[in-house]
C-alpha cells in the first residue's frame, strides 16, 4: 500500500541507555569491589614496606584504587562481552 509523503513518517525505536541495562549494575558491582580490594592490598603493601607512616600508607590506598580501577574495567571488558 503506497504511503502518503505529506504524512509524517514514524521514527524507528531508539533505544536510550537509562541505566536499566543488567551489565552496567553489574560493570558497577565489579568495578567497586576491585578498588576496594586493591586499596586494601595497596593499604597492606606500603604498612609492610615502610611501617606506620601515614603519608606512605595514602600513596599505597591510592596506587591501590587505581590499579583496581583499571584491573575492575579490564574483568568487566573480559565478563561481559556484547
Amino acid at each position: 500500500m503506497p504511503s502518503s509523503k505529506k504524512r509524517p513518517q514514524p521514527h524507528p525505536q531508539q533505544h536510550h541507555g537509562g541505566g536499566n541495562n543488567p551489565a552496567d549494575k553489574k560493570f558497577n558491582k565489579v568495578v567497586k569491589v576491585a578498588i576496594i580490594f586493591f586499596v586494601v592490598v595497596g593499604l597492606f603493601i606500603s604498612l609492610f614496606i615502610t611501617g606506620p607512616n601515614v603519608l606512605s600508607q595514602i600513596i599505597g590506598a591510592v596506587v591501590g584504587g587505581i590499579a583496581g580501577y583499571f584491573f575492575g574495567q579490564q574483568m568487566h571488558t573480559t565478563f561481559y562481552k556484547k
